[in-house]
């Protein structure tokens, strides 16, 4: 998939995903989920991923998506003053909405993106010289969250 000439980067060498499977273009697996350094027990149970840096929604097989909601549910409530600032909305089956409320964060959206939780995805990669080893992936709410305008 082309070249890599490091321009831009923040680490000095790439981690390099195995793909899953020749014929399966982007799929790689799944070791585990991690929630604000909380490992996610039972999302390493063999799952399979699609990486696809265009596309602005998640998807999930419905067993990881449930943990992941329980998992969230649980994250709010520890603290609700602090975590999960705005309304959690769980009205829709299958999907993890929260509500922004710009009056409630005059100064902008970061205190908002800092009371909810980073999920930290971890696969097995290797270096360029072959050394294998497990990669993490940090996703902060600023890039799992959609904002869809208001009209």
């Amino acid at each position: 998939m082309g070249g890599f000439d490091g321009t831009g980067f923040l680490e000095t060498e790439p981690a390099w995903v195995q793909i899953n499977d020749r014929n399966a273009d982007f799929i790689i697996n799944l070791k585990g989920i991690s929630m604000n350094n909380h490992f996610i027990k039972g999302s390493d149970s063999n799952f399979k991923m699609m990486i696809d840096s265009g596309t602005t929604f998640t998807y999930f097989p419905r067993q990881l998506f449930n943990l992941l909601e329980t998992h969230f549910r649980w994250f709010c409530g520890m603290d609700p003053e602090n975590n999960c600032k705005g309304a959690l909305r769980f009205d829709n089956p299958g999907y993890l909405c929260w509500h922004y409320d710009e009056k409630l964060f005059p100064n902008g959206p970061i205190d908002f993106y800092k009371s909810l939780p980073v999920l930290r995805f971890a696969f097995d990669a290797v270096r360029d010289k072959g050394d294998k080893f497990l990669y993490s992936y940090d996703w902060y709410p600023s890039e799992y969250l959609y904002k869809e305008n208001d009209q």
